[in-house]
């Protein structure tokens, strides 16, 4: 894309990426002009870090909830809950609350069936 300008640090001196362990730090991105595909940019950028955010305890994580679906709220409600990431799992759970009224919860066990000995 040739409107950003972007700083890169990354954990290897080569060129070549060597290892699925390799990591990078996007520093910065100046983006010379607005527009559709810079914010297609910053949007894929904001998917691909907010499960790293959520590990992260991250409160930040709710101002970008907007652009998923409810199957992938409740996968990173998954993730918080098992990694014990209070804020974020508080978060989470709120923004489902707010935005899904209509998710039931306990709709998942509406398929088992119960013994009479009960």
């Amino acid at each position: 894309y040739s409107d950003a300008f972007v700083s890169i640090a990354n954990s290897n001196t080569e060129t070549e990426y060597d290892s699925e362990n390799e990591t990078i730090e996007i520093k910065s991105i100046t983006f010379t002009k607005f527009d559709r595909r810079s914010n297609h940019v910053v949007f894929l950028l904001d998917k691909c870090t907010i499960k790293e955010r959520i590990l992260k305890d991250d409160p930040t994580i709710g101002v970008m909830l907007e652009s998923f679906t409810l199957p992938q709220i409740m996968s990173f409600i998954d993730l918080a809950t098992k990694n014990e990431c209070v804020n974020a799992t508080a978060i989470l759970l709120n923004y489902r609350s707010e935005h899904y009224p209509e998710y039931d919860g306990f709709a998942a066990f509406d398929d088992l069936l119960l013994d009479d000995d009960f």
